[in-house]
Parts: C-alpha cells; sequence; structure tokens
C-alpha cells in the first residue's frame, strides 16, 4: 500500500507542474448559473425585457404559453411580492404580471453545462420563491423535494441544494410553480443561486502525477540503499 504521505507528496509535484500553465489548474471553478431577471453578467434587466436564461417549458395559460419568460414590470403585483433587488428580479409568463394568468402549473427551465467537469462533484445552492406555491425543482427530469410556501412571495425565500441526477454536457434545472387560487391572478418565479464543480483532468495531470509518484518512490528507494549500506 502507497502511504498517504507519498501520495500527498506527488500530488504536490502534480500541483507545482501543473500550474506553470492556468489551464492545467485543478480547482474547484463556478459554474455558469444565473439568477432569474440578469444579464450575462449577472445585472438586472429592466422590466419587460425577455430573460435570456429562463424558459417557459409548461403554461396552462394559452395566450402566454411561452418559451419566453418576461422580467417583471415594476408595480402591482411587486408589493405584495417581494421587492427586486441589485442581483435577481422577478419573471413571469407576461411582463404586466398584474394582469393575471390562469390557474394550473407553470415550469420555467434554465440550463447548466458541465462539459469538462465532473458531473458527480457538481453543486448548486441557492434559493427560490415564487406565486403561488413551488411545487418541486427538477434535474433533468428528476425530482428533488424542494418547495415553497403558497405564499412564498411575500414570506421569504426557500434554500435548496442541488447536488444529484447531473450528467456530462447540458442539464436543464426546472423550477415547477403552481397558480393555485380559484380565479385568474399574478403568477412569477425569483431565483438565485450559485454552483460549483471539480474540472475533469486533463491526461497531462494524471502524468505528472505518475511522474510525482515515481520521484517519490525514487526518493525512497535512495533512503532506503544508504540505510542498508550504513
Amino acid at each position: 500500500m502507497i502511504h498517504t504521505k507519498f501520495l500527498t507528496a506527488a500530488f504536490a509535484v502534480a500541483a507545482t507542474l501543473s500550474f506553470a500553465g492556468p489551464s492545467h489548474a485543478i480547482t474547484i471553478s463556478n459554474l455558469a448559473v444565473f439568477n432569474t431577471g440578469v444579464d450575462a453578467s449577472g445585472n438586472p434587466l429592466p422590466g419587460g425585457a425577455i430573460d435570456p436564461h429562463y424558459t417557459l417549458i409548461q403554461s396552462p395559460d394559452a395566450t402566454y404559453d411561452g418559451p419566453e419568460a418576461f422580467v417583471t414590470n415594476s408595480g402591482f403585483p411587486i408589493g405584495p411580492w417581494t421587492a427586486n433587488s441589485s442581483i435577481s428580479k422577478w419573471i413571469s409568463p407576461r411582463a404586466d404580471a398584474g394582469n393575471n394568468n390562469a390557474t394550473g402549473q407553470y415550469t420555467y427551465r434554465t440550463t447548466v453545462d458541465l462539459t469538462g467537469f465532473d458531473p458527480s462533484t457538481a453543486v448548486i445552492v441557492g434559493r427560490w420563491m415564487s406565486d403561488n406555491n413551488g411545487l418541486d425543482i427538477l434535474v433533468n427530469g428528476n425530482g428533488t423535494g424542494n418547495t415553497t410556501l403558497f405564499e412564498s412571495f411575500r414570506l421569504g425565500y426557500a434554500d435548496f441544494t442541488l447536488d444529484d441526477y447531473f450528467v456530462s454536457g447540458i442539464n436543464t434545472i426546472d423550477f415547477v410553480v403552481f397558480n393555485g387560487t380559484a380565479a385568474l391572478n399574478p403568477t412569477g418565479l425569483r431565483v438565485e443561486m450559485t454552483g460549483s464543480a471539480l474540472p475533469i483532468p486533463e491526461p497531462g495531470t494524471w502524468a505528472m502525477v505518475a511522474i510525482g509518484l515515481g520521484l517519490v518512490g525514487l526518493g525512497t528507494s535512495r533512503r532506503q540503499s544508504r540505510r542498508i549500506g550504513s
């Protein structure tokens, strides 16, 4: 069995070599995930803009059936809805959400690209609120059991952690919201999240580890030889 300190030394050698070029460094990297209502740089979009990172893939409202999800205009229902912030805004099937949508289930989809990352190490943490209650967050169609309260839009965010069902390449994350009153009324979604995963080591990195193990083994052999010779 290889002693732990030998492995540590070998990985230290490999890490030293790998940092010669930043593209070879093995680090935890942020994934490209986005809050609702922001642009590619994370800046808030104006009311009425189409959210570039979320699409409406399910809607019971035939007039507003997607796929566009709109940044909600200022004014009602923002008021009973928690106010927008500098890092996220409400999105809804129609920009003028105060003019109401049909009751039923709405599903908003965003994606995360894990190309070049180990999907088993991917973790997305965040919080969400909705009008009305959030039924679940699906990762590649798999339920995760995350929900929000019926009036979370004014009661506050519900935290979530997504760390399962990820695959290589493009992954879908669906936020399922139920507009649950008997009559037409506003509905919307608010999400804030970040993500990380370990990059898949490049072949050259494993070669560096092998070199490191070889150097450790050579040093050990020399020390043993000196002890025997003495």
